[in-house]
């Protein structure tokens, strides 16, 4: 690394794979390649291994995998995220909630959407998840991955597109069941707005976070802090604005029923008001002077019109310099592009209007992993090797103010030392939040800040340090050349605090005594973890800030004579504190976690306004022995004072969730007797409908009968003619059935008579005595025939016509 320090630990020299990569350790400026490491705990030795006698436990127990075997989250962990982790299925989850919002990204009102970046934390008690921390060498929290556990689905009901910052990839699970998970989302909600008193108008814009799918029978929703501190919150870590200035956030919760059943909801409401900006001001200032101009000319043309002595050349140079003025001030817009059009051709792209940082980084980081070492000379001299990237564990480092996913792609391989030292670089386009003011444009300088941390563990866990001081990165960065514009990078401007905080460091003690500090320097005590003792008496100190809680490997601290009115509310994480000296300051009372602190053993509160009953509980610290006491005692009434705030709380929440029942039992009686008008409504509409129906049906029906009958009248009219015609065709039908009769009986007898003929002279028989007659009457017959041959002629003609006849009629009568 350029310009860095040379430690106790040299990099070995690279391999030609590794020089063939686009961003070698020999092409950084400096051609130093040595790396600067942070103190080692426990003993540990340079070469990243550790003496036995060095460890403040065993370590048989206190490995992480053990303990992940013990908890088998490994094996079943479709057990711990399919369903909600209660022993019993009627068992409520009460989920704790706090928002914070660090940066408003934008504000659209022409498409009514509120784009805030906001950090949500949630927290919840795992039934089926515990341990003693004493059987794991002192082990009260792990950080697993989220998808080992059950998580709920908690949405935002305003949200109208998918977050595009990086979800959190760990949870923190604590000994007592407790889960933990913070995530950074970028929100794309919609907002009903009112523009009408623009540039002067005030917003207010929601975010609703309820359950997907669980009632409020199973997931109960609690807001951890009230406005008041989410606000004050809010305001510290806000790091940009946009054109808004951030007001005050409110928070309420309520139950809604959106399906048919119940679900606990938490609004925080924003509130906001836009900034007046300074070209505003101006256009007011130029419209200001463009109307005294205007009236001035008016004026000017009045006392022409009145005294007819002035020359009308003066009003038109006044109307001359008045449009002259207006185009001046016109000039100004064309030339704000222009500058703002160049400052971003450059490969370090700035927008003010975005208010968006975006750099293209290289990011070097290194880390000892105890799992990993080797001897090189039993692998031929082999003492680093690359592996992907995905293979070993790596940090979750993340930039606070990043507000969309890297662009570049990742690294695909780290490099592993045979000591065990783990070292990974990674190129980055950085999409960024950063606070901008141009009231000096375009003589503007910006300050944009980049904030590396870990998303889940703390300071304990991981504890960062920078290699490289301020005038070294700035040189670098100037020489690699990428950036146009680049002044100076102020990520270590505090150096020289902790140079010479070294020089106050004696042993494992930090004597900051009689340094007239009116504030902690809690970031440079983190960077000292074996620095246990720290004396800040004798100094202007008037509050301890937030962070001082996270110094966890504290043992004794002394804040005597000092300003103190207050402490801050987290004092309880200092886990190992024991020895605390707060001898003539101003405290009146002391933080509810202070009963936390279960290894304290000594305790000075002397010369502080305290409230009676803890100055009862304190009493008197003249000697070693009532010092102890005092600790005891104190511990004593701060827990009772913790269990009556418990027992208040609880009290409290079961007040507010039995108003809540009555206020759902109201609100359940209402729908009812709602419900109940609705149905009588519905009965009379459709008793109504009935009615009209029936008269509809009796109008129609008789529009039917009516029908009826004057199909009955044609109809009867029909069958008396029917009836007459049947009777007149019967009258006559006899008659043609007799003359049929007879002529039937006639062909039958003449057909007898020419069959006796015919046998009489054909056959045989014609020689019997009873044939002789009928043979002599045939001929007789023939002979008389021919004779009357015209007359037989007429007879057959006759007998034809009276033949068709008589079939004709037959047909007839069939049909």
């Amino acid at each position: 690394m350029p310009g860095g320090t040379t430690s106790s630990f040299e990099v070995p020299e690279l391999l030609d794979d590794q020089q063939k990569s686009n961003h070698s350790f020999e092409e950084m400026p400096g051609g130093n390649t040595s790396l600067e490491l942070p103190e080692l705990r426990y003993g540990q030795q340079s070469n990243g291994s550790f003496e036995e006698d060095d460890w403040p436990w065993n370590s048989e127990n206190c490995s992480y995998h053990h303990f992940l075997n013990y908890l088998n989250l490994t094996e079943n962990k479709n057990l711990y995220s399919m369903l909600r982790p209660v022993q019993h299925h009627k068992i409520t989850t009460v989920l704790y909630l706090k928002m914070v919002i660090y940066a408003i990204l934008d504000v659209r009102e022409k498409d009514q959407a509120f784009v805030p970046y906001i950090w949500m934390y949630l927290s919840w008690h795992n039934h089926h998840i515990q341990w003693d921390p004493t059987e794991f060498c002192g082990l009260e929290s792990v950080e697993v991955p989220t998808e080992l556990m059950w998580k709920p689905d908690i949405s935002i009901e305003e949200m109208t597109e998918r977050d595009k910052a990086t979800p959190a990839p760990f949870m923190t699970v604590n000994y007592d069941g407790m889960v933990e998970l913070r995530n950074d989302l970028v929100v794309v909600s919609t907002c009903r707005m009112h523009v009408y008193q623009f540039p002067f108008d005030k917003q207010s814009c929601t975010l609703s976070f309820k359950s997907i799918i669980y009632s409020d029978e199973e997931i109960w929703l609690y807001a951890i802090t009230n406005a008041s501190k989410i606000t004050e919150w809010s305001c510290q870590v806000m790091r940009t604005q946009y054109e808004w200035l951030f007001i005050n956030m409110t928070v309420t919760r309520k139950t809604v029923n959106y399906f048919n059943f119940n679900q606990s909801m938490i609004i925080y409401t924003v509130n906001m008001k836009r900034r007046i900006p300074l070209i505003a001001v101006y256009c007011i200032g130029i419209f200001t002077l463009m109307l005294l101009s205007l009236l001035e000319t008016i004026f000017v043309m009045y006392l022409m019109k009145k005294d007819n002595e002035t020359d009308r050349d003066q009003t038109l140079n006044v109307r001359k310099c008045a449009r002259c003025a207006f185009y001046c001030a016109a000039e100004t817009p064309s030339e704000v592009l222009s500058v703002a059009e160049e400052h971003n051709s450059s490969q370090l792209t700035v927008r003010e209007i975005d208010q968006t940082f975006i750099p293209y980084v290289w990011i070097f980081m290194s880390w000892q992993n105890q799992y990993i070492s080797w001897n090189p000379s039993d692998f031929c001299g082999i003492n680093r090797v690359s592996l992907p990237t995905e293979v070993l564990w790596k940090p979750d480092l993340t930039i606070e103010e990043m507000t969309e996913k890297d662009k570049a792609p990742p690294s695909p391989h780290l490099t592993v030392f045979s000591s065990g030292f783990i070292l990974i670089q990674n190129d980055q386009v950085l999409v960024s939040t950063c606070r901008m003011h141009v009231y000096k444009f375009p003589f503007d300088t910006q300050t944009c800040t980049l904030t590396f941390k870990s998303v889940i563990h703390s300071v304990y866990e991981i504890r960062l340090v920078h290699d490289t001081n301020s005038s070294q990165a700035t040189e670098w960065s100037r020489e690699l050349g990428f950036v146009a514009a680049f002044i100076t990078d102020s990520r270590m401007s505090k150096n020289s605090k902790v140079l010479n905080l070294k020089d106050k460091i004696s042993g494992n003690e930090v004597d900051l005594s009689l340094c007239n500090l009116t504030e902690v320097p809690v970031r440079e005590l983190a960077l000292f973890p074996k620095a246990t003792v720290v004396d800040l008496s004798c100094n202007n100190i008037t509050s301890l800030p937030p962070e001082f809680c996270t110094l966890t490997h504290l043992v004794k601290v002394d804040l005597s004579k000092n300003q103190l009115t207050c402490l801050p509310d987290d004092l309880g994480n200092l886990v190992n504190l024991q020895h605390l000296d707060l001898y003539n300051n101003k405290l009146t009372e002391l933080p509810v976690s202070f009963s936390q602190l279960r290894s304290l053993k000594w305790l000075d509160l002397k010369d502080n306004p305290l409230e009676s009953g803890l100055a009862k509980a304190a009493g008197d610290c003249l000697d070693e022995k009532q010092c102890k006491q005092c600790a005891s005692k104190v511990l004593q009434h701060m827990r009772a004072i913790q269990d009556e705030v418990d027992r208040a709380r609880e009290k409290r929440l079961l007040r507010e969730k039995e108003l809540e029942r009555k206020r759902e039992a109201k609100q359940r009686e209402r729908e009812a007797r709602e419900k109940e008008a609705r149905k009588r409504e519905k009965a009379e509409e459709k008793e109504k409908r009935r009615k009209e129906y029936n008269a509809q049906m009796a109008a129609l029906a008789a529009q039917e009968q009516q029908k009826k009958k004057s199909e009955e009248k044609k109809k009867k009219n029909g069958q008396a003619a029917a009836d007459k015609k049947v009777a007149v065709e019967s009258a006559r039908k006899p008659r043609r059935s007799l003359i049929g009769l007879l002529f039937k009986l006639l062909l039958l007898l003449l057909l007898g008579l020419v069959g006796v003929a015919a046998a009489c002279r054909l056959t045989d028989l014609q020689k019997e005595a009873m044939c002789v007659p009928v043979n002599v009457a045939v001929d007789d017959g023939l002979s008389w025939a021919r004779e009357q041959e015209g007359v037989v002629r007429q007879l057959v003609q006759n007998l034809s016509s009276a033949a068709k006849e008589f079939l004709e009629s037959t047909q007839t009568s069939k049909n």
